[in-house]
């Protein structure tokens, strides 16, 4: 099992993600993020949610909302446009490299939403 992290422009390790375009839902806006970042269309796994909010520079109050995804390695294609560069990792790899304790709290809940979904097949 590998996840697909991101280096931003900013030099932040995360996950791809990005802002919400009128006329989009959220889960419009993950799938078109993860296209415009990775080049992966992909289709949302249903059931798993998760999202929290923080700053930016101490105060202008943003959210950020998070689904599972499945991908095929060899369809990442980077956009240097988008980011810097994206990691293919396993799930312990990605919690010793992700700057954020939110982000690695979302990878541990993500981790074991699929290994339920996987013990119930």
């Amino acid at each position: 099992r590998k996840f697909i992290l991101i280096t931003n422009i900013s030099g932040h390790i995360g996950f791809p993600k990005g802002h919400i375009e009128i006329g989009e839902d959220e889960k419009q806006t993950a799938l078109r993020e993860v296209y415009e970042e990775t080049g992966v269309r992909t289709k949302i796994v249903d059931g798993f949610r998760e999202s929290y909010n923080y700053l930016i520079n101490g105060f202008i109050k943003k959210k950020a909302v998070y689904y599972l995804a499945p991908f095929n390695a060899e369809d990442v294609k980077m956009n240097i446009m988008e980011i810097s560069e994206y990691r293919l990792v396993t799930f312990e790899e990605a919690l010793s490299i992700l700057n954020f304790k939110h982000d690695r709290d979302i990878l541990t809940k993500a981790n074991s939403f699929i290994d339920s979904i996987n013990a119930d097949s």
